[in-house]
C-alpha cells in the first residue's frame, strides 16, 4: 500500500469536488482521450473494436455480457475468466480474501442480475479508489484515524487498502459492531434493519436500493440521515453530499444518459471510467435505472434523485389502448406503507407477499393498464443475509 499515492488521490479529489462545470468538462475531454488511447494500445478487445475511431459518442456501447464473453481480451493483463473466478472464489472460501492474479486484485459481484460480474483492479487503481472514496465519505480529516465498519457480502484486499476499514460478515455476530464502536457504518439497508441501534457519526447505505420505506424506518431508528454510496462491479459511481443529495463521480467518470422515461427523468447510465486501466470501461451501459435530480450544494457533479433499481426488474403491462406500460420499482415502493415483495411472474400475473393489495391496485390503476391478476401471500419469503434485497422483481422474459 502506497500511502503517499492514497494521500495524493485524496487531496486531488478534494480539489476536483469544487471545480466548475466548465473545468470538469475540460478534464473529462482529456481523460477520455487518454483512456481510449490506452485501451486501443493495450486491450485486444478494444483494438479490434475501435480501429480508427476516437470520438467517444461514435464508439459502440458495451454490455456486461460482451465484457464477460471477451473477458481475457477485454482486460489488459490477459487474465482469463476462469483464472479470475478461481482466485476470487478461493479467497472467499478460505476466508483470506487475498484474491489476486499476477498482482491484480480480483473480485466478484453479488450476481443479482443473474450472473456474477468480475472486476480487476491494479495496486495503483486501488490506491486511487481509496483516496477518492475517503475524500467523499470521511467525516473527519484523513490524518485522524477513524473507524469504519463495513458489512458486505465478501471482503476484498481492495478494502484492506484503507487501514481504518474493518470488515464484518453479513451473517456474522451483529453485536460485535457495538464493541468496535465505528464512526462510520457502511451496510446494505436490509442489514441496517437488523443491526443494534448504535450511534456512529455517519451511516452509509450500500449494495441494495434504499427504498423510501427503508429510508423512513432507518432514519427513525438511528435518528440521523442515511447517506449512500453508489458502488458496483463497474466502480465507485456516486456519493451523498453534505446536503443529502446523490451525486455521480464526474471527476472519475464521463456519464451519458439513455432515457427510458424522459418525462420523469429516468435513464440508464453509460459510463466511461477515466482511471480504470486494467479493465477499461468505455461506453459501458449499466442496467441501473437512475432518476435525475437537483441539489443546491456547491458541487457541479451531476445530481440524481435516486438509484431506482435494475431495468430488468421494471414491470411490463398492457394499457387499455393496447400500448405497453412500464411500472418502475420506485412507483411501486412509494405506494406501500408496510414491508412487501412484488413479483411479476407473467405478463398478466403478479404475486404480492406482505403489503396491501389495495395499495398495489391503486398504484397500477394510475397507469391506465389492464389490471393483472394479483395473488397475495401473507408472509415474505425468507432470504439469506448475503442475498440482496429486491422488493420489486420481474421473473419472466419480455417477448
Amino acid at each position: 500500500m502506497n500511502k503517499l499515492q492514497i494521500l495524493r488521490s485524496y487531496f486531488q479529489t478534494k480539489k476536483r469536488m469544487h471545480w466548475s462545470r466548465e473545468r470538469i468538462d475540460r478534464w473529462q475531454k482529456r481523460g477520455i482521450k487518454r483512456i481510449i488511447a490506452h485501451a486501443k494500445k493495450c486491450s485486444p478487445f478494444y483494438q479490434a473494436l475501435y480501429r480508427d475511431e476516437n470520438e467517444l459518442q461514435k464508439l459502440p456501447l458495451i454490455s456486461k455480457k460482451e465484457m464477460m464473453n471477451s473477458f481475457q481480451d477485454f482486460n489488459v493483463a490477459g487474465i482469463s475468466k476462469d483464472e479470475a473466478i478461481q482466485a476470487a472464489m478461493g479467497g472467499e472460501k478460505d476466508g483470506s480474501y487475498d484474491s489476486t492474479v499476477r498482482g491484480i486484485t480480483v473480485g466478484l459481484s453479488s450476481g443479482t442480475s443473474g450472473k456474477r460480474g468480475i472486476f480487476l483492479v491494479s495496486k495503483k487503481e486501488a490506491e486511487i479508489w481509496c483516496g477518492n472514496i475517503l475524500a467523499k465519505t470521511l467525516t473527519q480529516s484523513i490524518f485522524k484515524k477513524g473507524k469504519v465498519a463495513l458489512f458486505l457480502r465478501a471482503n476484498s484486499n481492495l478494502y484492506e487498502t484503507a487501514s481504518s476499514f474493518r470488515y464484518f460478515n453479513l451473517d456474522g455476530d451483529y453485536e460485535k459492531v457495538i464493541a468496535f464502536n465505528p464512526e462510520i457504518l457502511v451496510a446494505p439497508p436490509s442489514i441496517l434493519r437488523k443491526l443494534p441501534r448504535i450511534h456512529p457519526k455517519k451511516i452509509i447505505s450500500v449494495a441494495e436500493v434504499l427504498e423510501p420505506l427503508d429510508r423512513k424506518f432507518l432514519e427513525k431508528k438511528f435518528n440521523q440521515r442515511i447517506d449512500q454510496i453508489y458502488q458496483c462491479t463497474e466502480g465507485f459511481l456516486g456519493f451523498t453530499c453534505e446536503k443529502g443529495a446523490l451525486h455521480l463521480n464526474e471527476d472519475v467518470l464521463c456519464i451519458e444518459k439513455e432515457y427510458v422515461d424522459k418525462a420523469t427523468g429516468r435513464f440508464l447510465p453509460i459510463i466511461t471510467d477515466m482511471f480504470r486501466t486494467t479493465q477499461p470501461m468505455i461506453r459501458y451501459k449499466l442496467d441501473d435505472v437512475l432518476i435525475e435530480g437537483e441539489c443546491n450544494c456547491n458541487s457541479s457533479f451531476m445530481a440524481i434523485k435516486c438509484i431506482e433499481g435494475r431495468f430488468s426488474d421494471v414491470l411490463y403491462f398492457k394499457k387499455k389502448n393496447g400500448e405497453s406500460a412500464l411500472v418502475f420499482p420506485r412507483e411501486i415502493g412509494e405506494c406501500f406503507s408496510s414491508e412487501y415483495l412484488v413479483k411479476q411472474v407473467k405478463s398478466d400475473l403478479v404475486h404480492l407477499y406482505g403489503g396491501c393489495k389495495k395499495e398495489l391496485v391503486k398504484c397500477l390503476a394510475k397507469k391506465d393498464i389492464i389490471l393483472p391478476r394479483i395473488i397475495t401471500f401473507p408472509k415474505i419469503p425468507e432470504r439469506r443475509d448475503d442475498e440482496k434485497l429486491r422488493r420489486v422483481q420481474r421473473d419472466y422474459t419480455i417477448d
